[in-house]
Protein backbone atom coordinates (compact mmCIF):
# COMPACT_ATOMS: atom_id res chain seq x y z
CA UNK A 1 0.00 0.00 0.00
CA UNK A 2 1.06 3.55 -0.72
CA UNK A 3 -0.24 6.66 1.05
CA UNK A 4 -0.08 10.01 -0.72
CA UNK A 5 -0.75 12.99 1.56
CA UNK A 6 -1.18 15.97 -0.71
CA UNK A 7 -1.49 19.71 -0.52
CA UNK A 8 0.01 22.92 -1.80
CA UNK A 9 2.30 22.81 1.22
CA UNK A 10 3.93 19.67 2.50
CA UNK A 11 0.90 18.18 4.26
CA UNK A 12 2.14 15.92 6.99
CA UNK A 13 -0.55 13.80 8.62
CA UNK A 14 1.20 14.13 12.01
CA UNK A 15 0.80 10.57 13.21
CA UNK A 16 3.03 7.77 14.48
CA UNK A 17 5.03 5.93 11.80
CA UNK A 18 4.51 8.64 9.19
CA UNK A 19 8.14 9.77 9.18
CA UNK A 20 9.32 6.15 9.45
CA UNK A 21 7.55 5.31 6.18
CA UNK A 22 8.21 8.58 4.36
CA UNK A 23 11.64 7.41 3.25
CA UNK A 24 11.88 6.48 -0.44
CA UNK A 25 10.05 3.29 -1.28
CA UNK A 26 8.52 2.72 2.14
CA UNK A 27 5.01 3.90 1.37
CA UNK A 28 4.29 7.50 2.41
CA UNK A 29 4.64 10.13 -0.30
CA UNK A 30 3.67 13.79 -0.38
CA UNK A 31 3.46 14.09 -4.17
CA UNK A 32 3.00 11.58 -6.99
CA UNK A 33 6.20 12.86 -8.61
CA UNK A 34 7.03 9.60 -10.38
CA UNK A 35 3.70 8.00 -11.35
CA UNK A 36 5.40 4.87 -12.68
CA UNK A 37 6.25 3.95 -9.06
CA UNK A 38 2.54 3.38 -8.41
CA UNK A 39 1.78 0.95 -11.26
CA UNK A 40 -0.46 -1.84 -10.01
CA UNK A 41 -0.27 -0.68 -6.39
CA UNK A 42 -3.01 -0.09 -3.86
CA UNK A 43 -2.95 3.69 -3.34
CA UNK A 44 -4.61 5.81 -0.67
CA UNK A 45 -4.71 9.53 -1.47
CA UNK A 46 -5.44 11.88 1.44
CA UNK A 47 -6.87 15.32 0.70
CA UNK A 48 -9.71 17.18 -0.94
CA UNK A 49 -8.12 20.01 -2.88
CA UNK A 50 -6.74 20.34 -6.38
CA UNK A 51 -3.45 18.61 -5.54
CA UNK A 52 -5.22 15.48 -4.26
CA UNK A 53 -7.65 15.32 -7.18
CA UNK A 54 -4.84 15.91 -9.68
CA UNK A 55 -2.84 13.07 -8.08
CA UNK A 56 -5.83 10.74 -8.45
CA UNK A 57 -6.31 11.75 -12.10
CA UNK A 58 -2.65 11.10 -12.80
CA UNK A 59 -2.84 7.63 -11.24
CA UNK A 60 -6.20 6.49 -12.65
CA UNK A 61 -4.78 4.21 -15.33
CA UNK A 62 -1.69 3.19 -13.38
CA UNK A 63 -2.62 2.18 -9.84
CA UNK A 64 -4.30 -1.14 -9.14
CA UNK A 65 -6.69 0.42 -6.61
CA UNK A 66 -7.25 4.01 -5.52
CA UNK A 67 -9.02 5.18 -2.38
CA UNK A 68 -9.49 8.90 -1.77
CA UNK A 69 -9.92 9.96 1.87
CA UNK A 70 -11.18 13.44 2.63
CA UNK A 71 -12.23 14.79 6.02
CA UNK A 72 -15.18 16.70 4.57
CA UNK A 73 -18.21 15.86 2.45
CA UNK A 74 -17.32 18.25 -0.37
CA UNK A 75 -14.12 18.98 -2.27
CA UNK A 76 -12.26 22.26 -2.66
CA UNK A 77 -10.90 21.15 -6.02
CA UNK A 78 -11.91 22.27 -9.49
CA UNK A 79 -15.44 20.84 -10.00
CA UNK A 80 -14.73 19.49 -13.49
CA UNK A 81 -11.79 17.41 -12.22
CA UNK A 82 -13.76 16.09 -9.25
CA UNK A 83 -16.45 14.99 -11.70
CA UNK A 84 -13.84 13.19 -13.87
CA UNK A 85 -12.66 11.27 -10.81
CA UNK A 86 -16.23 10.37 -9.82
CA UNK A 87 -17.17 9.28 -13.34
CA UNK A 88 -14.07 7.12 -13.75
CA UNK A 89 -15.63 4.49 -11.50
CA UNK A 90 -12.09 3.55 -10.46
CA UNK A 91 -11.90 5.39 -7.13
CA UNK A 92 -13.34 4.44 -3.76
CA UNK A 93 -14.30 7.55 -1.76
CA UNK A 94 -14.11 7.82 2.01
CA UNK A 95 -15.67 11.19 2.83
CA UNK A 96 -15.91 12.63 6.33
CA UNK A 97 -13.00 10.36 7.19
CA UNK A 98 -9.43 10.74 8.41
CA UNK A 99 -6.43 8.48 8.42
CA UNK A 100 -5.63 7.94 12.10
CA UNK A 101 -2.86 5.34 11.85
CA UNK A 102 -0.29 4.01 9.41
CA UNK A 103 0.92 0.50 10.18
CA UNK A 104 3.54 -1.87 8.91
CA UNK A 105 6.80 -3.51 9.75
CA UNK A 106 9.27 -2.20 7.18
CA UNK A 107 6.88 -0.34 4.88
CA UNK A 108 3.22 0.71 4.86
CA UNK A 109 1.06 -2.40 5.07
CA UNK A 110 -2.25 -0.90 6.19
CA UNK A 111 -3.95 2.26 7.35
CA UNK A 112 -6.69 2.88 9.86
CA UNK A 113 -9.37 5.35 8.78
Amino acid sequence: MVVIATGTRLGRLKMPNESKFSKEGEGVYYFASYPEEFVGKKVLVVGGGDTAIDAVLELLNLAGEITLVHRREGFRAFDENVEKVRKSGMVDFVLNGEVIAIKGRHRVEKTVI
